[in-house]
């Protein structure tokens, strides 16, 4: 089996990801807080396969260098990054390979496929997304969002604008984006294409956190053989040895 350091072993993600990577993999755990088998990268002399990284930007740096160091595949599930942290993500991949999604789902990862066709089709028509978190998430929009926003704009030359009372009138080139933070929410993320006399939405509600970790694992099995570049969820779910 596979040697998986989890980084961000103690967190609410985390603790999902240990109760089924023991099935396929040797776990070790890594956490800063906690109980875990290791606080601090100096302490692995293990042989590492792959890490995972369900922490948060703050530690990106420390898993990166650990990473380009042990030449060991990087998976992020890392949402927040700022732009130095992302282009820390994108320097890594000249040593290993690394993919970083802001979200495992599959129906996520479905709908943005779908996303690109309706995008092309509905051109005329506006966009807006609103996306939902519990009161304890800290980034805003959410990394799904930002996904689903990167794959409309790669279609159309939008826009992204962040809704208050300063946002004046609509402009026909833009995606408003409104976030919604409260209760616990798991997550839910709607992307509408609103045209005249109708409404198009496209809906999906995490309802339990668990939904994000298969996937996540089965992406560190894919990676340990992968050429050393940044890959997106996309290939992994497109490449025939992945099913």
């Amino acid at each position: 089996m596979l040697n998986l350091l989890l980084v961000g072993a103690n967190g609410h993600m985390g603790q999902r990801v240990q109760t089924l990577a023991k099935e396929n993999f040797n776990l070790f755990t890594f956490d800063i807080v906690g109980d875990a088998n290791f606080s601090s990268f100096d302490q692995i002399n293990e042989k590492i396969d792959v890490v995972l990284d369900f922490s948060s930007p703050r530690g990106t740096s420390q898993v990166v260098n650990f990473c380009k160091s042990n030449l060991v595949p990087l998976v992020s599930a890392v949402t927040g990054h700022n732009e130095d942290e992302r282009k820390e993500l994108e320097g890594l991949s000249k040593y290993v390979a690394v993919l970083h999604s802001g979200n495992f789902s599959t129906g996520i990862n479905v709908i943005n496929k779908i996303l690109k066709t309706l995008t092309k089709d509905l051109i005329d028509y506006d966009v807006e997304i609103i996306e939902s978190h519990h009161n304890l998430k800290k980034d805003v929009p959410s990394g799904t969002c930002k996904m689903f926003v990167n794959t409309i704009k790669s279609q159309r030359d939008l826009k992204e604008t962040y809704r208050d009372e300063t946002s004046g009138k609509r402009e026909k080139d833009e995606i408003g984006i409104h976030s919604i933070r409260g209760g616990s929410v798991v997550g839910e993320h709607s992307v509408l294409f609103l045209g005249n006399d109708e409404i198009i939405e496209i809906k999906h509600t995490a309802l339990s956190k668990n939904v994000f970790v298969p996937m996540a694992l089965k992406v560190c099995e894919w990676i340990v053989n992968k050429e050393k570049r940044l890959y997106s969820l996309s290939e992994y779910l497109l490449d025939e040895n992945s099913l």
